[in-house]
């Protein structure tokens, strides 16, 4: 007797609660910090910039502000030449 994909069982379901949208470019990494720092999560894009986000109140997770800002190297560096930086 196989399984399907209809019915019960233990299915997990993500539901869209808030939209990240300050990065430029294309985010490739997402991480939740631990539990005892908070609801904390960093988000590493294409345009060089890791962004901290802090949920302040968790009952509200609708509204995630940037707590924090570091910049950083884009991988892959060297060659291609049309990046002229200011």
């Amino acid at each position: 007797g196989g399984g399907g994909s209809a019915g019960g069982g233990a299915t997990t379901r993500w539901v869209a609660k808030a939209h990240l949208t300050d990065a430029r470019k294309a985010v490739s990494c997402l991480e939740f910090a631990p539990r005892h720092l908070g609801l904390k999560l960093a988000t590493g894009s294409a345009d060089g910039t890791v962004r901290i986000y802090e949920a302040i109140d968790v009952m509200n997770l609708n509204h995630w502000p940037i707590s924090g800002t570091i910049d950083a190297e884009p991988s892959g560096g060297g060659g291609g030449g049309s990046g002229g930086g200011g």
